[in-house]
């Protein structure tokens, strides 16, 4: 540092250190925390309008099936980009498997049919009249064997 820092620099023709000292004044101090750089993947949107990364699935608007974009990972976020345009963000998934959807990606059968969720069943149920209620009531009870399909299958055929 003492000489490096003191020998006249080539294109200046002034030492690192006087100009240092000049510009010391001048600088900020460094931020608290330091930025999320995040890095760039390529990913690809697969039927389900889902992607893939580090084994977690995060959802993309359906009309997205079958493209490719650009994701940007950082410590907190996943985000996800057509070109430069930004089409989605989700909390960044922790655990292998796992799978973040936007109920807004799917497309509007999928969303019909995700809104028939329990509370949707008994309140159908309820309208048809007490035995469709009760039959209802029954199937949904048992939390271990989800039988919210069973629900819903019942309730179409009315």
């Amino acid at each position: 540092m003492q000489e490096a820092g003191v020998r006249c620099h080539g294109t200046t023709r002034r030492s690192p250190l006087e100009l240092f000292a000049l510009e010391a004044p001048l600088l900020k101090p460094l931020p608290a925390v330091a930025p999320d750089l995040g890095s760039w993947h390529r990913v690809s949107v697969h039927r389900d309008c889902h992607v893939q990364f580090e084994r977690v699935l995060y959802s993309a608007p359906f009309t997205l099936v079958s493209k490719t974009l650009w994701l940007r990972a950082t410590d907190a976020a996943v985000a996800l980009f057509e070109d430069y345009r930004h089409v989605a963000t989700h909390p960044r998934g922790l655990k292998p498997g796992q799978r973040i959807t936007v109920r807004e990606h799917l497309p509007p059968e999928a969303q019909a049919f995700f809104g028939r969720d329990r509370a949707w069943c008994t309140a159908q149920a309820e309208h048809i009249g007490p035995s469709c209620k009760l039959l209802i009531e029954q199937l949904l009870a048992d939390h271990i064997l989800e039988r919210l399909r069973a629900a819903q299958g019942v309730l179409a055929l009315l």
